[in-house]
């Protein structure tokens, strides 16, 4: 069963992008961080709580599917701050939070 686990996350893992703008904050990268501490053998692992790792790669697929996204379709193109996306990407990443956050 890991085994099958294992090449799904995968599969997910090459629809899910780590955002370079964002290192040590960004989700995939830490998803990938658990996945690689869960799975140290690869497809061979033993010992994985197979339960919490199905139930976490059920939880994640619609989000990489964009399942929301599209039942959902957002009708403005700006943030609740009037920022386009583009500008909240680049006001979230990391070079951005330090030059808020420098003293």
């Amino acid at each position: 069963m890991s085994q099958k686990l294992f090449r799904e996350f995968i599969t997910l893992f090459k629809d899910w992008p780590v955002d370079a703008t964002k290192r040590g904050r960004c989700l995939g990268e830490h998803l990938r961080k658990k996945f690689t501490h869960a799975f140290n053998k690869g497809e061979f692992s033993d010992n994985i709580d197979v339960n919490h790792w199905t139930k976490v790669l059920n939880d994640l697929k619609p989000i990489a599917n964009n399942e929301f996204a599209s039942k959902y379709p957002r009708f403005l193109s700006t943030a609740s701050l009037g920022l386009s996306k583009d500008q909240c990407k680049i006001t979230l990443s990391n070079q951005a939070m330090k030059y808020m956050y420098k003293d």
